[in-house]
This record gives structure tokens, C-alpha cells and sequence, in this order.
């Protein structure tokens, strides 16, 4: 196999399904025919191939983004990642149940695992103390697969929002539609090119976190900061981005600020100036900083390098 300059080879395993994935997978692909040390399978293909190609190859790491046991470590000569990327807090009983679930069946899977990827310095803190070995890799954008800012794209939506209506946004969200009206534009349900260009003619989208946690994923902010919208967001961990410079970041929804909020929210629609100057910071500081090159040179690269020392 093709080896990269410090001799690895890498295999991604990405859904292929329509959700989403869709993105990651598109500028991980992308990246794969930049560099051809670089490969991306879907699970199925990871399957079928377990205990055959590059399974037994040293200098081989698969990145797996979906929770796939790889079965012991003792099998394989191979490095097997998995990349946590659901809702994480000390506090278990912040998160949803199908998410507490989840946190379970990693941490029994994490003995077969070499290491964890995380996105950001908060979901460290909270996965490295089950004893895993852990390390940071935010997602990364990727100017083939996900474009570039429409900056002179007209704006026909005010806000846009998409996610599942779970947990506390099965209250916030139909409340917030109430309050906001024709302001508010549902996208729930898009994925991939068709989500980022309705965000293109959007001023912003807006964030409301499914529970209370400390650190969610942060896929829909590396979306976003490939359009002309800006992040409009509850707070949380969203690491590399910075409250204020690269998203406005709103009171958290409370019985008791539900009111205030939805005045803020408002507010912010209203002031065009600042989203557009808070769109182009996100673009130009993070996106075009962050790009799946970089994140492979600057985080993947060095977590592999910390596992052979380890081995």
C-alpha cells in the first residue's frame, strides 16, 4: 500500500448512507485523492475485509466513525480508532437516554480499541478518565467536497434550523416556530450540497442542543462555516470556534429566559452587518485553517505516532 511521508497508511470507515455523514465522508474522500496513503471504506467494507487487507499491516490505522468493535487487539497488527462524536458530560444524567446508552456500550468496547479520537479539549478531559488512550481531532472542512461561501447569495431565509426533535427541542423548537414565525426555517432533514446551499441564502442557522451536556458535536458548525450564514448557537463546547468571534452564542433556553431569548434571537436577525463579519471570520480563521489536510498532518499523524510509542 501507498505510505504517507512519516509511513502510514489510513483508512477512514464512513457511512455511505444519506444522513449525516454525507459531508465527512465527501471531504474525506476528497482527501483521499489528494493523497494516496489515504482510504475510505463504509462499514460493510471494513467488515468484509477484517482479518485481510492492511489488517495485518503495522503501519495501517483505521479511523472508525461509527462504534464498530474490531474485536481484540491481539488479532490484528493493525491500529483501530474509534472517533466519539455523540453528547458528552461528567454528569451522565445530562444526557439522553439513547445517548447514556451509547456511552456504555463504548466504554465496553474500548478495550479493543488503541485509541479514541475526540473533537475537542472538553470531550478529552471527559473520555481519557475511563483510561482510554485519547486524542484530539476536530473534523476539518474540505473546499472540494463542501464549496466555499456564497457571500453574494441573496438571503430568502432569516434563520435556518435542522436537527432531530429530541429531548429538550421537542418543547424549544415548536415554541420557538410559534414565537418567530416566518423568520424561523425548518431544514431538518437535508444533508450534504442541498443543506449548504439553503444555508448559503440563510443570515444564520441557529443551534439549540438536544440536552444540557457540555460538549456536543460540532459537524453542523464546520457546515456552516463553509456558507454565507452565520453560527447562531446555545452555549457549549464548540472548540475550535470562539463565542463572539466565530459564532454568536445565546442565553440557554430556560422556562424562565424562554422570553428573553427569543428577543435576542431577534435581535441578532436583525443585525446583518454581524453575521455577515461573524460568517466571514468562521470561513476565513477556522474553516480555511482546519482543513482535512491540516487536521491529518497537525492531529491525526501525531495520535498515530503516540500509539506506536505506546505499543
Amino acid at each position: 500500500p501507498a505510505r504517507s511521508p512519516a509511513g502510514f497508511t489510513i483508512v477512514h470507515v464512513i457511512p455511505s448512507s444519506w444522513g449525516p455523514f454525507v459531508d465527512i465522508r465527501a471531504s474525506y474522500r476528497s482527501l483521499a485523492r489528494r493523497r494516496p496513503w489515504v482510504h475510505v471504506l463504509t462499514p460493510d467494507e471494513y467488515r468484509a475485509r477484517q482479518n485481510a487487507w492492511l489488517w495485518n499491516d503495522s503501519a495501517t490505522t483505521f479511523v472508525c466513525w461509527e462504534l464498530i468493535d474490531p474485536g481484540p487487539k491481539y488479532l490484528r497488527k493493525s491500529k483501530v480508532v474509534h472517533v466519539y462524536a455523540e453528547a458528552l458530560d461528567d454528569d451522565g444524567t445530562k444526557l439522553l437516554p439513547g445517548h447514556l446508552a451509547h456511552w456504555h456500550r463504548f466504554k465496553e468496547m474500548t478495550v479493543h480499541f488503541d485509541a479514541v479520537l475526540v473533537h475537542s479539549p472538553v470531550a478529552q478531559q471527559i473520555v481519557s478518565r475511563i483510561g482510554v488512550p485519547t486524542y484530539i481531532m476536530p473534523v476539518g472542512w474540505d473546499e472540494a467536497a463542501m464549496g466555499c461561501p456564497r457571500w453574494d447569495a441573496p438571503k430568502f431565509l432569516d434563520l435556518a434550523y435542522h436537527g432531530s426533535c429530541t429531548g429538550r427541542r421537542e418543547v424549544i423548537v415548536p415554541y420557538l416556530k410559534t414565537q418567530l414565525g416566518a423568520k424561523l426555517t425548518d431544514l431538518t432533514g437535508s444533508f450534504g450540497r442541498g443543506l449548504i446551499a439553503q444555508l448559503d441564502t440563510a443570515r444564520a442557522s441557529l443551534y439549540i442542543a438536544h440536552s444540557p451536556v457540555a460538549s456536543f458535536s460540532t459537524w453542523r458548525s464546520w457546515q456552516t462555516a463553509s456558507t454565507s450564514a452565520a453560527m447562531v448557537a446555545e452555549p457549549g463546547d464548540a472548540w475550535p470556534f470562539i463565542a463572539g468571534e466565530h459564532y454568536i452564542e445565546l442565553e440557554r433556553f430556560e422556562m424562565q429566559t424562554a422570553t428573553r431569548v427569543v428577543c435576542q434571537i431577534q435581535t441578532i436577525a436583525e443585525s446583518h452587518n454581524r453575521l455577515t463579519e461573524i460568517a466571514g471570520r468562521a470561513h476565513e480563521e477556522i474553516a480555511r485553517v482546519f482543513t482535512v489536510d491540516y487536521v491529518e498532518d497537525r492531529y491525526l499523524v501525531p495520535a498515530i505516532l503516540g500509539m506506536m510509542d505506546q505499543a
